[in-house]
Order: structure tokens, then sequence, then C-alpha cells
């Protein structure tokens, strides 16, 4: 093995070994779990919010024979939609 080599490699491993110590292994992996909570939460109020916006959708639709305001609110339901 070429000298260079073998430094990098004892670098490598003491760095890893000074980064990835148990405490900072837990502290990541609490993060990657608050990370999938939030990401869940975030996913339960997108879901949450279309089924609204279908809703008001289809209310709309009940008291509009006009095919053009349908659609005009539906473009609004889905740029607002994005914006969450």
């Amino acid at each position: 093995m070429h000298i260079y080599t073998h430094q990098l490699l004892s670098s490598c491993r003491k760095v890893q070994s000074a980064i990835l110590t148990p405490e900072n292994a837990e502290l990541i992996k609490q993060s990657v779990y608050t990370l999938v909570f939030t990401l869940k939460n975030i996913e339960t109020v997108l879901v949450t919010t279309t089924l609204c916006f279908q809703s008001i959708s289809s209310d709309i639709s009940g008291f509009t024979g006009d095919e053009t305001t349908r659609r005009n609110l539906k473009l609004l339901i889905k740029s607002l939609s994005r914006l969450l």
C-alpha cells in the first residue's frame, strides 16, 4: 500500500471516530425521528387541506352552474394548495 494511501485511510479513520461518537450517533438518530414526525404531520395537514378544498369546491359547484367559475375556483384551490 502506498504511504499516502495509508496516511489518508488513517486520517479518515481518525476523523470518523472523532465525529461519529455514540453521542453524535444518538443525536443524528433523534434528528431523523424528528424529521420523520414533522414530515408525517405535514402530510396530514396537506391531506386534510386538500379534502377541505375539495369539499368547498363541491359545495360551490352545488350553487353555481357556471363552468368558468368552477374552473377558476379549481385553479385557485390548486394554486393555494401548492403554497402549503
